[in-house]
């Protein structure tokens, strides 16, 4: 859910430039944005078929310990909160702040969760 609104919040920070950053901080937002969706496409390639998100516990796949699954346990979460975290700076508005870190505080609750599985 937390997801699902934050990108609402973003598209009108964006769309109205709604913004409260000099322009060295927004660069920095674009460096995080693009490192964070790096990060994010390392997961899905290293992982393939092997993801456990609403997959039944009788069916089995493959433990990823290699690629970026070496650094990180989580990394595609890890590139979720770059992603966020970089139209924040870029973006930056009180709204962005509220729903930027209510999405990640709500990601970091679900890899909690994920792991008493």
């Amino acid at each position: 859910m937390a997801t699902f609104f934050v990108v609402p919040v973003q598209l009108v920070s964006v769309f109205s430039d709604w913004n409260f950053m000099p322009t060295p901080v927004r660069i920095a937002g674009i460096a995080a944005g693009i490192v964070g969706d790096l990060i994010f496409l390392a997961a899905v390639l290293t992982m393939k078929n092997n993801w456990r998100a609403g997959i039944p516990a009788q069916d089995k796949t493959e433990f990823v310990s290699g690629g970026i699954y070496r650094y990180s346990r989580n990394p595609a979460f890890l590139g979720f909160d770059l992603m966020y975290m970089g139209i924040l700076l870029m973006y930056f508005n009180w709204l962005l702040v509220l729903f930027t870190v209510w999405a990640c505080v709500m990601l970091h609750i679900q890899m909690s969760a994920a792991r008493t599985y």
